[in-house]
C-alpha cells in the first residue's frame, strides 16, 4: 500500500512543470504568424494514444486549450490577460476551476491561487522567480506541497529545477537539468535524486521517467516543430505531432 502511495505521489509531486514552463508553447515569435496548434500524441509512429490538444492563439498568446480524448473534449481551459498581457486568470469548464494569478508593482508574478496557493520569489535579473512554493495547508510537509528551486539561462529557459517534497517523514529532493536547441526546445534532460532512486520510474498515465531523455524535432518553415521525437536507451519513439493553421 505504501508503494502505490509514493507513486500516486510520485504522479502529482514531480510531474508537475516550474513557473517558465507553464507555457504549453516553446518561445518562438514565429507563433504569431498562426491562429492554432493541434497537437497529436503518439505512443510510437503507427500508435495514436487517442490525446489531442487544440491551443487558439491570439498575436502569439494562447486564447484557450482544449483537450481531447478522440473526438470528445475533455478540458476546455480559457486564458484571460491584462491590459499589460499578463496572464490573470485560467478558467476551466465553464469557472468549475479557476486559477488566478497575482502580479506585485513591478510586473512580477508572485502568487497563483486555485485549491492550492503557489508563492513566487527571489527574482532574478530577468524578472524570473527563482523559488516557488505550493502549500495546501500544510506547506511542503502537506500532501500536495513543494518548493522548487530554478535556474534559468539567458532566453528565460529553465537549466535546472530542484523539487522539495515531503513522504513519510522523508525529504525528497529531485535535480533535472535541461538542454535546449536554438529554437528554445529540451533537447535532454538529467534527473538525480536525494535519496536514491532506481530508473525508469513508471508513471501512471505517461511515460516512464528515466534517468537521461533525449529529443528530435523535424521543423517546418519558421523553425517550429511538427515532429518531437523521444530517445532512451538509444531508442527512438514518435511522441507528438503538431498541425498549425495560419492567419
Amino acid at each position: 500500500m505504501k508503494q502505490l502511495t509514493f507513486l500516486f505521489l510520485t504522479l502529482i509531486l514531480f510531474s508537475k512543470t516550474t513557473y517558465a514552463q507553464y507555457q504549453e508553447l516553446e518561445n518562438n515569435e514565429n507563433f504569431k504568424k498562426y491562429k492554432s496548434v493541434k497537437i497529436i500524441n503518439y505512443y510510437d509512429k503507427n500508435w495514436k494514444s487517442g490525446w489531442t490538444k487544440k491551443i487558439r492563439l491570439n498575436d502569439g498568446r494562447i486564447e484557450s486549450i482544449s483537450n481531447y480524448l478522440r473526438s470528445r473534449l475533455t478540458v476546455k481551459v480559457i486564458h484571460k490577460y491584462d491590459e499589460k498581457g499578463n496572464l490573470m486568470y485560467k478558467i476551466q469548464d465553464q469557472d468549475t476551476l479557476k486559477y488566478s494569478y497575482i502580479y506585485n508593482d513591478k510586473n512580477q508574478i508572485i502568487e497563483m491561487n486555485n485549491f492550492c496557493k503557489e508563492m513566487y520569489s527571489n527574482f532574478n535579473h530577468q524578472n524570473l522567480p527563482q523559488i516557488i512554493e505550493r502549500s495546501c495547508k500544510g506547506g511542503v510537509d502537506s500532501l500536495f506541497g513543494y518548493r522548487y528551486e530554478l535556474k534559468y539561462d539567458d532566453k528565460a529557459n529553465v537549466i535546472e529545477h530542484k523539487t522539495f517534497s515531503k513522504f513519510e517523514g522523508v525529504f525528497r529532493v529531485e535535480t533535472i537539468s535541461y538542454k535546449y536547441d536554438t529554437h528554445n526546445n529540451i533537447i535532454e534532460l538529467k534527473r538525480s535524486n536525494i535519496p536514491e532512486e532506481k530508473y525508469p520510474r513508471i508513471m501512471i498515465g505517461g511515460r516512464a521517467h528515466h534517468e537521461v531523455e533525449k529529443f528530435r524535432y523535424v521543423f517546418n518553415e519558421n523553425n517550429l516543430w511538427t515532429e518531437k521525437y523521444w530517445i532512451v536507451e538509444e531508442k527512438e519513439w514518435l511522441v507528438a505531432k503538431r498541425k498549425f493553421k495560419k492567419k
